[in-house]
């Protein structure tokens, strides 16, 4: 095996965390980290609630003009099929329909013979 070559560096307090991530500052951080998360989740609910709690302050009228302010900006974003796309798929359709509801009827028609020939 190889052995490693010292090159006299001495590693810095962060480079000896990484190494050992039990150390007590390394576990300080961490629970520093999860605290600050904890606090922005926090702040997301307050935020929430503040905007349902505006909401009711807001009258009817306000409430209806945001809705349909929000129905037109929805719409914007909707792409209809063409004129084209929609009669090919409607021909489609029609053919299908057409040429299921033949199959059944044939098929009907079969099984209704058979069952009347030998029923009688």
């Amino acid at each position: 095996m190889a052995k490693k070559k010292k090159t006299g560096r001495k590693k810095t307090v962060e480079q000896k965390q990484k190494n050992n991530p039990g150390t007590r500052s390394a576990l300080v951080d961490k629970t520093n980290q999860i605290a600050q998360e904890d606090k922005k989740q926090q702040e997301k609910r307050t935020s929430k609630k503040n905007k349902a709690q505006e909401l009711e302050r807001t009258t009817y009228i306000e409430q209806l003009s945001t809705f349909f302010k929000e129905v037109k900006a929805e719409f914007k974003k909707i792409t209809w099929a063409t004129k084209k796309e929609t009669v090919a798929t409607t021909v489609v359709v029609l053919a299908i329909t057409f040429f299921f509801a033949a199959y059944l009827g044939l098929v009907d028609i079969v099984f209704s013979k058979i069952i009347s020939l030998l029923l009688y």
